[in-house]
């Protein structure tokens, strides 16, 4: 579907998604425009629980997150590569994130007559021309493993990943650890829109674990 930028919006949530929604938390239906809705799909990044690390002044902290109520928030499409957040707040419905890989979606702090909460539609930045995204092979070092010749491929492929941000990011995300884990859900289902073309093997992503970095302060 074709966004112009910085386009103001009402999303409509359906009937469908707001029972499916607060019974179930499961898959649903959001009409961000007349002409377009979108199906929602439950995430498939959340496990069980998240292991979630701080560093305050030099004090490190762990604390194991039962990610329950994040999965009943969390949704994504795999058609468009949509990755978005919605919630239901005393004021309306807010939707954030984005719609695909070309424009993102946020609510404005902003009432309206209608109940609704009003949105915007956004374009998101652009890679700079110019940039070269294509790695320089270079020659295996002496003590890197060989690939085995009977090496058979896995039936899934579940990369490890450790997720990390600066002092600036939580002093944006206001140091609230559910605002962090929803921005870092959002960024990984985009990941795994991009390789859930991969067949062999197929590709899946888990977020099991958070880290921000501390500075001097942090």
């Amino acid at each position: 579907f074709l966004l112009s930028a910085s386009l103001l919006l009402m999303p409509i949530l359906s009937t469908q998604f707001l029972l499916k929604a607060e019974a179930t938390g499961s898959q649903g239906a959001v009409r961000v425009t007349e002409d377009f809705i979108l199906n929602l799909e439950e995430s498939s990044i959340l496990g069980d629980n998240l292991f979630f690390t701080d560093t305050l002044n030099g004090e490190v902290t762990h604390e194991m997150m039962d990610t329950t109520y994040l999965r009943n928030s969390v949704y994504e499409n795999s058609e468009h590569a949509s990755s978005v957040t919605v919630a239901k707040t005393p004021t309306g419905i807010e939707m954030e994130g984005y719609l695909n890989f070309t424009h993102g979606i946020k609510p404005l702090r902003i009432s309206d007559r209608s109940g609704r909460i009003p949105h915007k539609i956004f374009a998101l930045p652009k890679l700079e021309e110019g940039i070269d995204l294509d790695l320089t092979a270079e020659e295996p070092l002496d003590e890197s493993p060989q690939p085995r010749d009977d090496a058979e491929l896995p039936d899934v492929w579940r990369p490890e990943m450790y997720i990390m941000f600066d002092s600036s990011i939580n002093e944006y995300l206001r140091g609230i650890k559910r605002l962090q884990v929803l921005y870092i859900i959002r960024l990984m289902n985009i990941v795994n829109a991009i390789f859930k073309k991969n067949k062999k093997p197929p590709y899946k992503s888990s977020a099991c674990r958070n880290t921000p970095v501390p500075n001097k302060t942090r």
